[in-house]
């Protein structure tokens, strides 16, 4: 019984150790014929062992189609031939994967014996030619790394263009980056064209692969450009149509209604929208700020939205911009629904310090405030609804046409690389155009600072920012250049460029607000005409609101929300200061001088600011632990290398690397 026990486990392990065992290559020839036009012909002649204890029809090859060099044209792959045990197979079992071309050597009727098989591809390839200062050069990844098996012998025989006369040739035989050249390598003359033979002294072993690099004098080799005249028209058309989709939707949805006569304004607007009661009624400091930048929140909203609070007693702020502020709740409700939002956070019978520790609440609070903003007055502009989109563009229709440029210059890119896409191809003029909305947001803020007077300010932030985005982007484009930019013509660049210049440009001017936004943001800005303005002498004439406390009190909290505190201020220091004299204790927060008012705005906003920025790094789905990255095998570097050869002349370095680096060409059973 325990002879039986184990003839039945030798059995079963020779039987799934021959289940398990991999196609193995006996012998991989290939022949490679350069022709004039810069194509190249390749024959590869397979002698597999087909192992027992599985059904195999045949065996597939993934071969790379890449573009390798911009002089080489574009690559691209035609199957001429398959053959399986001289029998003919169809060429056109193929298909297309991620730059590869996998071809099926098979016969999907009958399944192959085991024992040796010989397979046959012919293929044609172009853009593989490297075209150099001192020579015209072929390199070739003639095995791959996909095996699983040892390749007993390999060679390949390399066939230079006619009347070529000959250069170098050099060889690796490795891992990726290894510099053995365990390669015999000889050379004669035939027929008037240099042929030159390689082969592999050893196995190549699983992961490994043989390179053969062959060069021969410039001038015998002459590619077609067509397919760069065809890449010019291209992007030449891109930009031509991404115009005429900005000036039609512009026309459609970006022209602004006629700007009213700007006069000073006493009072802010009255509109039913984001009242309690649904009836006419002024609008609220936080909706004044909101809609005055565009229908987006800017970081004095919120502020202004607990100064307007604490004016009408419904929250107390209590404290000072040295000993920090506190909100506790008071008594009744704000006619203003994004201020009742705030109220609903806000806990009773508790005071709330106005810090980071609470940042989460006053988080919660900004965002309830805004969400009832977004819903009341965002709808008031036509490009969008406001939030990431409106942010960062300006209206929908810069972001859909900002994506049609990229996808267009994908599209592009890949058509003319022959189907290889490098992500530096995406990845540059994704960060530039992302970079350049940016930018744009900041050229907002910087011409509304030297509108409001602030000028010094305005003009360290372009500085800043301008310094900034310039070593950014030059950065960008230096690490970038020698793998993108000199794929391409300086026509072809500048259309690139022309491409993306387009939505940024029109991105200033797409965004439009209805005919009742622009009613409103006319009286806003005579509301801020007459809060910013300090000579007293030019309003007398308009007969303004007598300069009382009250009314400095009534303002206060629009004045923060337009950041003119300070202006509004100025004009009330002498009735502030006479009031905190004659009651000989702090002053009641309703009649706050406007730097504490700023304060508390600044506070408010940046506490909460600093919960957005601490819950976005800890939810991150790029934090913490690393990853790597799968890479074809292979030892070659791409290029002609020098190499040690006694029986052969010696290659210099060709200058250069490829475009497209070494990819593996490997085969699986079918």
């Amino acid at each position: 019984m325990k002879r039986l026990f184990l003839l039945l486990l030798v059995f079963f392990s020779l039987s799934s150790a021959s289940a398990a065992s991999p196609v193995h290559v006996r012998d991989f020839q290939a022949l490679i014929d350069v022709e004039s036009d810069g194509g190249i012909v390749v024959q590869e002649k397979l002698l597999v062992d087909i192992p027992r204890g599985r059904d195999f029809h045949g065996i597939f090859r993934d071969i790379p189609v890449v573009t390798r060099w911009r002089e080489s044209g574009i690559a691209r792959m035609e199957v001429l031939s398959v053959m399986l045990d001289g029998r003919a197979r169809p060429a056109d079992d193929v298909s297309k994967e991620d730059g590869f071309v996998r071809i099926y050597q098979r016969d999907k009727d009958s399944v192959l014996k085991p024992g040796l098989h010989e397979f046959v591809l012919t293929y044609r390839m172009t853009g593989q030619i490297g075209f150099f200062p001192p020579n015209d050069e072929l390199t070739w990844n003639v095995t791959g790394s996909g095996w699983e098996a040892p390749i007993d012998k390999a060679s390949c025989v390399i066939m230079c263009p006619k009347g070529a006369p000959y250069y170098g040739q050099a060889a690796w035989l490795g891992y990726r980056g290894s510099r053995d050249s365990s390669v015999a390598m000889a050379r004669k003359e035939q027929n008037g064209r240099f042929v030159m033979s390689f082969k592999a002294l050893r196995p190549v072993q699983p992961g490994e692969q043989l390179t053969v690099a062959a060069g021969w004098e410039k001038g015998f080799v002459s590619v077609s450009q067509e397919g760069q005249g065809m890449t010019t028209a291209l992007l030449a058309a891109l930009a031509l149509a991404l115009f005429a989709y900005f000036c039609v939707t512009w026309h459609f949805f970006g022209r602004d209604p006629q700007k009213g006569a700007i006069i000073a304004r006493f009072r802010p607007p009255l509109t039913k929208r984001g009242q309690e009661n649904g009836q006419p009624g002024f609008m609220s400091p936080a909706a004044v700020g909101y809609l005055g930048n565009q229908a987006l929140m800017s970081p004095r909203c919120f502020g202004a939205a607990l100064i307007s609070l604490a004016g009408r007693g419904v929250c107390k702020v209590e404290g000072s911009a040295k000993e920090g502020f506190t909100l506790r709740r008071g008594e009744g409700q704000s006619p203003y629904v994004e201020e009742n939002a705030i109220l609903r956070h806000l806990p009773e019978g508790s005071a709330v310090p106005v810090d980071k520790a609470h940042g989460e609440l006053l988080y919660d609070m900004r965002e309830a405030m805004q969400i009832r903003l977004r819903r009341e007055f965002s709808k008031m502009w036509k490009g969008g609804r406001g939030g990431l989109v409106r942010g960062l563009f300006g209206s929908v229709w810069t972001f859909l046409g900002m994506a049609a440029a990229l996808l267009g210059l994908a599209a592009i890119a890949g058509w003319s690389s022959g189907g290889f896409l490098p992500p530096e191809m995406m990845a540059a003029p994704l960060a530039i155009l992302f970079c350049s909305f940016f930018a744009r947001n900041f050229a907002k803020v910087v011409a509304t600072d030297w509108k409001r007077g602030k000028r010094a300010r305005s003009l360290f932030t372009a500085i800043f920012m301008g310094t900034f985005f310039c070593v950014f982007l030059g950065a960008l484009l230096y690490g970038t250049a020698e793998n993108v930019l000199v794929w391409f013509t300086p026509l072809q660049i500048a259309l690139m460029a022309a491409v993306l210049l387009v939505p940024f440009g029109f991105s200033f001017i797409m965004d439009s607000p209805s005919v009742e936004a622009r009613a409103l943001l006319d009286e806003i800005e005579g509301l801020a005409l007459y809060i910013g303005t300090a000579e007293s002498g030019r309003l007398n004439a308009m007969n303004p609101p007598e300069q009382t406390l009250e009314h400095y009190q009534e303002l206060l909290p629009y004045a923060v929300a337009l950041d003119l505190e300070d202006a509004w201020g100025a004009r009330f220091a002498g009735a502030l200061e006479a009031h905190a004299a004659s009651t000989q204790q702090d002053m009641d927060c309703r009649f706050w001088m406007a730097a504490n008012a700023g304060a508390l705005a600044s506070c408010a906003s940046s506490s909460a600011a600093s919960h957005a920025a601490e819950s976005a790094s800890s939810h991150s789905s790029f934090g913490g632990s690393g990853g790597g990255g799968a890479g074809s095998g292979g030892g070659a570097d791409a290029g002609l290398r020098r190499v040690r050869a006694p029986d052969v002349q010696q290659l210099p370095a060709s200058g250069r690397a490829p475009f497209g680096s070494e990819v593996q060409r490997s085969v699986r059973p079918v």
